[in-house]
């Protein structure tokens, strides 16, 4: 059984990701663990409303994710746990077993956590496009590349696809 790790959080519902995990089914049976590292958020932006990262992480799918008095943390771990739930969903249809859990906020870190408790063959991991992606503007492939062991696959997931996820 071929065992992947798939790390990302606003991309989960992206095509580009979708195809490479239908690409790796296609070849051998195949097990998915998702790690969602936590992506600090703001709950509201100064104008009272959700902020464009925080609409984006929703998915379009109609969630409010900004309730009044809830902190930055909890609105993150919300949207990750909604992320993960719908990412389980999701890659069930391609007819693999699928296990996840919310990671760490670092990536790398989240990285060699999951990779700890579960070993994989291969790394997936999704981000945004450069420019948008907070995890290139960190270099995180670069480190998460040096950090493991296994082969990692990044994989590009563009807003308009992320827009067109919704549940």
């Amino acid at each position: 059984m071929y065992r992947i790790l798939v790390v990302a959080n606003q991309t989960l519902g992206g095509t580009e990701l979708l195809e490479v995990l239908r690409s790796r089914v296609a070849q051998q049976r195949c097990e998915l663990h998702v790690v969602v590292p936590l992506t600090p958020m703001k709950s509201a932006n100064p104008g009272g409303g959700t902020t464009p990262i925080a609409m984006l992480a929703a998915g379009g799918a109609g969630m409010a994710v900004a309730h009044g008095g809830e902190g930055d943390e909890d609105v993150s771990v919300k949207t990750a746990e909604v992320h993960l739930s719908r990412a389980i969903d999701q890659f069930r249809r391609l007819g693999v077993d699928v296990s996840g859990d919310i990671g760490h906020r670092d990536p790398v870190h989240a990285i060699q956590e999951a990779l700890r408790l579960k070993p994989a063959d291969e790394v997936v991991l999704a981000t945004l496009p450069p420019g948008i992606s907070r995890w290139l503007r960190q270099d995180v492939v670069h480190r998460a590349r040096r950090a493991v062991a296994v082969p990692l696959t990044h994989v590009v997931c563009t807003p308009a696809e992320l827009a067109a996820r919704k549940a």
